[in-house]
């Protein structure tokens, strides 16, 4: 499935020469329900989701995507106000986590004891990954797991690989950033599999779409 990511100018070209994406932090995202979609009626249950929580953040982080890089909000969000870059991936659907979003939070009333197993806590922990408040629903996201390293440092990446492809850069309209920087960023190898194209406002709709003419592309 072809996915977007916003980048920010100054992480968008090097995002593209190093090949890779920064792994977001559960712990560190801009929701505070991350990860507790699920009601906490009780102090058992309560521990039982934060135990989930911490035990997730120490070893996963996600990637986070979207499935529409028309949005001017998100460009606004995560773009740094078009001045930055969509990277469009083939995400093989394998590892893809459809986001679903709610408006009452998920009845939930386990609690985790010595016998929970290992594969029992990474389906409670992508239930709750995968679900968010339905005021996000505009990002219309779609995550994958990233592994982390528990001894390295706080800031993490996971490099294109088999699974999350690139193969789109939409430049923002009102970035400085050029189709040849684009290029030269992409090497001579992937230059031939990613297309490259500047952004314009659409005339009758609330959107971003593709400037048709290229004498106006940078």
């Amino acid at each position: 499935m072809r996915l977007f990511q916003f980048i920010g100018p100054e992480y968008g070209i090097q995002a593209i020469k190093d090949q890779r994406l920064k792994i977001s932090r559960i712990d560190q995202l801009n929701d505070p329900f991350e990860m507790f979609a699920g009601t906490q009626s009780d102090r058992r249950t309560r521990f039982a989701m934060d135990v989930i929580r911490k035990s997730v953040a120490s070893r996963l982080g996600v990637l986070c995507f979207s499935r529409d890089w028309h949005n001017p909000v998100m460009w606004s969000h995560y773009a740094d106000n078009h001045r930055g870059l969509c990277l469009g991936f083939d995400v093989d659907e394998a590892v893809a986590m459809p986001v679903d979003y709610v408006s009452r939070r998920v009845e939930f009333d386990q609690y985790l004891d010595p016998a929970t197993s290992e594969s029992e806590v990474r389906a409670l922990a992508s239930r709750f990954a995968a679900t968010k408040y339905s005021h996000w629903r505009y990002e219309k996201e779609v995550r994958c797991w990233a592994s982390l390293d528990p001894d390295g440092p706080d800031l993490q990446f996971h490099h294109f690989d088999k699974h999350i492809k690139l193969r789109q850069v939409c430049i923002g309209f009102q970035s400085s950033m050029t189709r040849r920087m684009v290029f030269d960023a992409l090497g001579d190898e992937m230059a031939s599999t990613v297309s490259v194209m500047s952004t314009r406002l659409a005339y009758r709709t609330f959107r971003v779409v593709t400037q048709q003419n290229k004498k106006l592309w940078k």
